[in-house]
């Protein structure tokens, strides 16, 4: 089945999936991310969950460490704004999404 996967798809699928991460199915359809906002400053523990629920486990410790690190080059603190965890919860979902370990199916 990947090789039907073309760059139009692979760009469609992200443009999507991004505007569905941080916006919602619709305005009504938004997802709370509760638990994600309790750990959201933790930017191992955030990727470690999403792992868990979008990967089963499955993502390697080398994806795992860019994702972590690219997470953590923007600062999120408790203190931090609402927004910006946000932000930082959708950035860490779209990274577990568009990575290919998550796209291909093992």
């Amino acid at each position: 089945e990947f090789q039907l996967v073309s760059k139009s798809s692979v760009g469609g699928y992200l443009n999507v999936m991004q505007n569905v991460i941080y916006s919602g199915i619709s305005s009504d359809v938004t997802a709370p991310y509760t638990t994600e906002m309790a750990i959201v400053h933790d930017a191992n523990a955030l990727v470690q969950r999403l792992n868990l629920l979008l990967c089963a486990g499955q993502l390697s410790a080398a994806t795992i460490t860019l994702m972590v690190t690219a997470l953590n080059a923007t600062a999120v603190t408790t203190a931090s704004s609402n927004t910006v965890k946000r932000n930082r919860i959708a950035a860490a979902i779209f990274l577990v999404m568009a990575s290919s370990e998550y796209l291909v199916q093992k």
